[in-house]
């Protein structure tokens, strides 16, 4: 053996050994412990009669609708992908199903009606980042409905600010009819004069050059069901000029539309133009009430 024959040997053994004696790479990753479920998810849910109490750390969306329809009579729908996969956080304590679900789906823009034995939830979209904190489907009762729409001048408010307008309880009801404006007593029980008095109180706003209300005065417009209101929701939905007040419009009429089963036509015909506008925010808003009224066409065949 030469001498550059020794040299170049040698090592070639040594290499050609310690590759013979390697454990193989499954061996390795066999040894290594097995994947443990992401440790911030937490998911609890109890339902005790009518009373739900839950509780979702990090969940996604489609795993809270599928555990809440298995559980309950509630039958969720989704249009959108990126909805399903949004996380969840929540915490629930012995409340009704309807109170249940303002809780759990705070923040996301949904409609929620009667079907069948139970009611059918529709979320259809979560508020794009720039809206968020200016329209929301499920309001509390204003602790002074009588200004609840009047600006303080020395705290302006921002679109981001706005607060819920109508109530959802027959407490905070009687408190609008009797407070939110000088009425005689038997009146004052007058559902219709009621809802008049909204209604014109939200068109004033709008008339107004206090463009930082028009998102509360929108929010309430979609809460009442006059035809008033609808072509006023409309005219904002369909305005040329962009801004907050037309995604808020849209969002209010998709509402509408899922509360009357689809049967209201100038809110449809309406919402069918405005699925293919040029705005990504309306047409996603508007598409998706589409898609599920097409849905329901075909489950009802």
């Amino acid at each position: 053996m030469t001498s550059f024959s020794k040299y170049v040997c040698w090592p070639l053994i040594l290499i050609v050994q310690g590759i013979i004696s390697c454990p193989p790479n499954k061996a390795v990753a066999d040894d290594q412990p097995p994947a443990k479920q992401d440790p911030t998810q937490k998911f609890e849910l109890h339902l005790e009669g009518e009373r739900l109490s839950a509780f979702f750390r990090n969940v996604p969306l489609r795993d809270v609708a599928k555990a809440l329809e298995s559980k309950t009579h509630a039958h969720i729908r989704m249009n959108d992908p990126e909805i399903a996969n949004e996380s969840v956080s929540a915490s629930v304590h012995s409340s009704t199903l309807k109170e249940a679900m303002k809780i759990i789906l705070n923040g996301f823009s949904y409609a929620l009606g009667p079907s069948g034995h139970g009611f059918t939830v529709v979320i259809l979209s979560t508020p794009p980042q720039r809206f968020r904190g200016i329209g929301t489907t499920e309001l509390t009762c204003p602790d002074n409905p009588a200004n609840m729409l009047q600006a303080n001048p020395e705290s302006p408010q921002r679109p981001d600010e706005t607060r819920n307008l109508m109530p959802d309880t027959e407490e905070c009801n009687d408190m609008i009819t009797k407070n939110i404006v000088s009425l005689d007593s038997e009146s004052s029980e007058d559902e219709n004069q009621k809802q008049d008095v909204l209604l014109q109180q939200a068109l004033d706003v709008l008339n107004s050059p206090q463009t930082h209300l028009y998102a509360n005065a929108i929010e309430q417009l979609g809460m009442l069901k006059d035809e008033l209101a609808n072509a006023t929701l409309i005219k904002f939905a369909q305005q040329t000029r962009e801004g907050p007040e037309r995604y808020l419009a849209t969002e209010a009429l998709t509402r509408i539309a899922v509360q009357s089963q689809f049967k209201d036509a100038n809110v449809m015909m309406v919402l069918e133009q405005l699925a293919v506008d040029q705005n990504e925010d309306v047409r996603r808003s508007a598409g998706l009430v589409i898609e599920q009224m097409h849905q329901e066409e075909l489950a009802s065949k």
